[in-house]
């Protein structure tokens, strides 16, 4: 099955944030012991930067957002459409661990189903600005049995989607593409609306277009997972949060000790560092540590320079601790 990944910074198409581009190499070499591949779908900015340094991808495939989009699940779209025969997207900030247990008879299947059924209400905010809103308002543009299909409790995570019938995924996703252009103006200011955009306007159209799909959620196969992944890393555990520690050298020490002990990259077979969870200092703590394991230290500061992303300060604290555990 071919992976890929995709990833164009919507406002300067040159930068790439470094706390996503490093889970997304952690994730690569997974990908290639896996499936052996990983292909690279970004910006020719990016791979200007990125092309001479040794990296787990199969190849750099250049491609352009050219819906001149603010929001970058855009260029995530036109990625969909490119593609020419079966294969498997995984976002940058997902790893997986195992083999996927695909179904060959179903012509798409994604990560997870997006709203956990035992979320707490004060969850209901943003289940608004992600969804509730942008209904609303294309019901009352289009008519009022525009969302008339749309389930939140079925409505996918697409950190994963892996796609066996290509033409029906492109169609779908163009006809996203489509409301995008339409709507322009007013998905680009509401930044929150990109949710819809992808996870449930496509899985509208899928429903639309394919009683094979309709039937695959009927039956609970459109996703992977039964629920959101990882939730050990979810948890709100502040012994493992540097930056809770910033003034006391003991504790920063005992904490980042903890983050390498505490192995958590292995505990299942998928994890989503969903969100701001990416940018998390025991996420990002011991996705270095793991890429210093496989490419050596040297190199990892190399990617860290050429990537330059001025506001990531997680090598310069790997760099003052990890020699005391050496």
């Amino acid at each position: 099955m071919k992976i890929i990944y995709s990833y164009i910074n919507p406002h300067d198409p040159s930068y790439i944030p470094l706390d996503t581009f490093l889970i997304g190499l952690h994730s690569a070499l997974k990908s290639t012991k896996l499936y052996g591949n990983a292909h690279f779908f970004t910006s020719k900015e990016v791979i200007k930067k990125i092309k001479n340094l040794k990296l787990p991808f199969t190849n750099l495939i250049e491609f352009s957002n050219d819906y001149n989009s603010n929001i970058d699940i855009v260029p995530k779209l036109i990625t969909y459409t490119l593609q020419k025969e079966p294969y498997i997207h995984l976002d940058m900030d997902l790893i997986l661990n195992e083999k996927l247990n695909i179904e060959n008879t179903l012509p798409v299947q994604f990560a997870h189903n997006d709203v956990d059924k035992g979320w707490p209400l004060s969850l209901v905010n943003d289940y608004n600005k992600c969804y509730f809103e942008p209904a609303k308002y294309f019901n009352e543009k289009y008519g009022l049995g525009f969302n008339h299909t749309l389930k939140l409790c079925e409505i996918p995570n697409m950190g994963i989607v892996s796609v066996n019938d290509v033409d029906l995924f492109n169609k779908c996703t163009n006809d996203a593409l489509n409301l995008y252009r339409e709507n322009k103006n007013v998905f680009d200011n509401n930044f929150s609306w990109n949710v819809y955009l992808e996870q449930a306007t496509i899985h509208k159209k899928l429903k639309e277009s394919s009683e094979n799909y309709r039937q695959s959620i009927i039956n609970e196969k459109q996703c992977f997972f039964d629920k959101s992944i990882l939730f050990k890393v979810e948890k709100n555990n502040k012994k493992t949060e540097l930056y809770d520690f910033y003034n006391d050298e003991k504790k920063l020490f005992i904490s980042f000790k903890n983050i390498l002990d505490n192995n958590f990259l292995n505990d299942a077979p998928s994890i989503h560092f969903m969100g701001n969870l990416k940018k998390s200092s025991r996420v990002q703590l011991l996705i270095i540590h793991s890429l210093v394991q496989d490419f050596g230290l040297d190199h990892v500061q190399d990617i860290v320079k050429k990537v330059d992303d001025k506001n990531y300060p997680y090598l310069d604290i790997y760099l003052r601790y990890i020699k005391f555990l050496l």
